[in-house]
């Protein structure tokens, strides 16, 4: 399936971009229109998103929900991921980390780069966090190294475009 194709898209948005709806879940976010999508296809994982066949590795995003523990600060908790990400991916290094405004909420946003493991090319990923009702919902755009220069317009239009949160009827 594609973003045009997807069950729950809100329409083009006239950028090449769809605005897609979760199913099942209180988010939404523009994707590229001839990208691939799985929904929910394993456990924590809401979305996979990722470009056409064509260079390796492939352009992706990918949105995936974590309760935060009831007695866990949220500051503590973005600490805690923050060190599983340098303990899980080969040679990670954080870029940059800052607070932004994604609509009227407000997120973490993390860009950081690491290594596929078995072919050490490099990726820089561009995530962010938006936390709801006790739910941390993370997009992460990851794309070649090479190209995040012609990738980071894309990434900022969709990372802006990321909700959390029933909307209104249209």
């Amino acid at each position: 399936m594609t973003a045009s194709e997807a069950e729950e898209p809100g329409g083009v948005t006239g950028n090449g971009l769809v605005d897609f709806r979760h199913p099942r879940l209180p988010f939404r976010l523009d994707l590229p229109d001839d990208w691939t999508l799985l929904v929910d296809r394993w456990p924590g994982i809401a979305l996979l998103a990722r470009e056409p066949a064509g260079h390796w590795p492939r352009t992706n995003l990918v949105v995936i929900t974590d309760r935060i523990p009831v007695n866990m600060a949220e500051s503590r908790w973005h600490q805690e991921t923050e060190a599983s990400l340098g303990a899980h991916l080969q040679r990670f290094r954080l870029l940059d980390r800052e607070v932004e405004t994604v609509g009227e909420v407000s997120t973490l946003r993390r860009l950081a780069t690491h290594r596929l493991w078995d072919s050490e090319e490099p990726l820089t990923f561009d995530q962010c966090v938006l936390v709801a009702e006790g739910v941390a919902y993370t997009l992460t755009l990851t794309g070649h190294t090479l190209l995040y220069p012609e990738l980071s317009g894309l990434f900022d239009r969709i990372r802006a475009s990321f909700r959390v949160g029933r909307s209104e009827p249209e």
